[in-house]
């Protein structure tokens, strides 16, 4: 099995997952590395070509990737370890702080009190 780290890009097999997403797509891993470790599911965003214009997409050029991706902050998906199929790339630190950013945004936990 393969060994699965947050802020790593790997193709997964999305289908039966989400009916926007069937097939094989990249997706950026945002589980922590402990949880990817014990847990039998893992949860990320999928990368995709989007003609949308939208807040919460990341422009991405990795080597692999199409023209035009986006990392699709707005779509986090839970899904089997099994499904992972073959690792990409790392994210960089500072795209991957983007990501976190715009999930605080998204998911209404920057208004939480700390």
């Amino acid at each position: 099995m393969i060994d699965i780290k947050r802020g790593n890009v790997y193709v997964v097999d999305l289908n039966e997952i989400n009916p926007d997403f069937c097939g094989f797509y990249p997706v950026l891993i945002l589980q922590n590395d402990k949880g990817n470790k014990y847990c039998d599911t893992t949860f990320g965003v999928p990368i995709d070509v989007s003609e949308r214009r939208c807040r919460a997409y990341i422009p991405i050029k990795e080597k692999g990737l199409h023209t035009g991706s986006k990392i699709l902050c707005n779509n986090v998906m839970s899904f089997e370890r099994k499904r992972v199929k073959s690792f990409l790339f790392t994210l960089d630190e500072k795209r991957l702080k983007r990501v976190d950013e715009l999930l605080i945004r998204n998911l209404g936990l920057d208004s939480l009190p700390r």
